[in-house]
């Protein structure tokens, strides 16, 4: 099946993207939104295995992530996500587009939804309603730290790689779920030679702790507004399946809730297949 990469030029706050497409010539659209510090690549294996036979499959670096363009000044603010996925989904111009989105880009695709409700005819997040609510630190402490976290985050150097090997490692160490197999896939396809070695090419200022804490409040007020079918996917061994998740879940008016058994949070990782049978059932005609 085809594949290219593409770089896209998001005009709404200006920058430049890159993404990942298969099977442009199918009827449906299917966009995927990875999750923090991960890749539109990173699905691949799901994608490939699953999806691409049947739909159009759009899964973009978002800004500063994989690769994707660094800023040049300024910060990575929520809501820029959200409207770089709005140009995304202009630029796709499909009629009918299903929006996946994982972690962080669960998020992301909730408060698209909800404030294009148009524009998504069915809406499936894996594990993407938001992190545990923030500590108690204090508005002011929390600037204090933010502005010297930025100050290190500019001052690191990438880290880097001597082999592909190296790099596979390095994922399994973060994640007990994953195997060497999809390790090595992950590490050939999301990093990039760099300084006589391999690295991830995110932006360090993602390490950098935001100015804001989450707020509950406010993504509760996006998530009641949402009209797409909508599947909300938790792994069992998750340790994001907080306190939280029952009220969160209930806010949506029209969701199907399932569990993915022997996968933590990282779910298309550790089981790409079972989360495509999902997949497909929940969106093919």
């Amino acid at each position: 099946m085809s594949y290219s990469r593409v770089r896209f030029d998001a005009k709404t706050l200006g920058t430049n993207l890159c993404i990942h497409q298969w099977n442009e010539s199918a009827k449906h659209t299917i966009v995927l939104v990875h999750g923090f510090l991960d890749s539109g690549i990173g699905f691949r294996t799901l994608i490939e295995e699953s999806l691409a036979p049947h739909f159009r499959v759009i899964a973009p670096d978002m800004r500063g992530h994989g690769f994707s363009s660094h800023l040049e000044s300024g910060y990575y603010h929520f809501m820029d996500y959200v409207a770089d996925l709005a140009d995304i989904m202009d630029w796709v111009g499909s009629e009918t587009i299903a929006l996946i989105g994982h972690s962080m880009g669960g998020s992301i695709a909730s408060y698209y939804a909800a404030a294009f409700p148009e524009k998504v005819e069915r809406l499936v997040l894996m594990e993407g309603l938001g992190p545990t609510q923030s500590d108690s630190i204090s508005l002011p402490d929390r600037t204090r730290r933010w502005v010297s976290g930025v100050r290190r985050a500019k001052e690191r150097r990438p880290r880097v790689y001597e082999s592909v090997e190296l790099a596979a490692k390095a994922l399994m160490k973060h994640d007990k779920f994953l195997t060497l197999e999809m390790a090595k896939i992950l590490a050939k396809d999301c990093t990039e030679l760099f300084d006589q070695g391999f690295r991830f090419p995110h932006d360090n200022l993602h390490l950098s702790r935001g100015p804001l804490p989450y707020q509950e409040e406010l993504a509760l007020q996006f998530w009641k507004e949402i009209t797409a079918k909508t599947l909300l996917i938790s792994a069992q061994q998750s340790e994001f399946k907080n306190e939280a998740y029952q009220r969160r879940i209930a806010s949506f008016p029209n969701a199907t809730e399932i569990t993915i058994a022997s996968a933590g949070h990282m779910m298309h990782r550790h089981q790409p297949l079972e989360i495509g049978r999902v997949l497909k059932e929940f969106l093919l005609p």
